[in-house]
């Protein structure tokens, strides 16, 4: 299975060696699996600069693309959920990425997300009518997430998912990331 690009290039297999000055920790950002908390400790306790809001959104990271973050030395750790648009930060060349990741269950995620997202007001996906539904009804409706990780690993976001997202999914975990569970 081919990892598409430029992921497939610009992050670093996980069986390289790391190359201090040209590799980049890249903190794939799971939410509701201690992403926030992995962030918290490297900025707050390891004093470690972050790209916190810089990528949090796919405009931002066009914009850390194009005033190239990673290139100005003024952060140790890109963080992003967008995993394969996060990878246009890196060159592959001079700068590459090193991806790690924290994951959860995907049930207990969900669980998670479900509670989140009803109490959460300053999220965009703050929902306060999930307060007022079970888990189940919400478990069945159109605004429960379907296969996040397969669609944000392959970079398939939006249409169908086939086997073959999957195979990329796997692949990109196996190949260029370091998982912590």
């Amino acid at each position: 299975v081919k990892i598409p690009e430029p992921f497939g290039t610009t992050i670093a297999n996980i069986n390289e060696p790391f190359e201090k000055g040209r590799d980049m920790p890249y903190f794939f950002h799971i939410p509701r699996a201690a992403g926030s908390t992995v962030k918290d400790i490297l900025g707050k306790c390891a004093y470690v600069r972050i790209a916190w809001n810089a990528t949090a959104t796919m405009e931002r990271l066009k914009y850390a693309r194009d005033t190239q973050l990673v290139q100005s030395g003024q952060v140790d750790v890109i963080t992003t959920q967008y995993l394969h648009e996060g990878a246009t930060l890196f060159d592959g060349q001079q700068h590459r990425g090193r991806c790690f990741a924290f994951m959860r269950h995907p049930i207990e995620r969900a669980v998670s997300l479900f509670y989140y997202l009803g109490i959460a007001t300053h999220e965009p996906t703050y929902d306060p009518q999930l307060r007022y539904i079970s888990i189940e009804m919400w478990a069945k409706s159109k605004r429960v997430e379907h296969n996040w990780m397969t669609r944000f690993l392959s970079n398939e976001l939006k249409g169908d998912l086939t086997p073959k997202h999957l195979e990329i999914a796997k692949a990109v975990l196996r190949q260029k990331c370091l998982v912590g569970l």
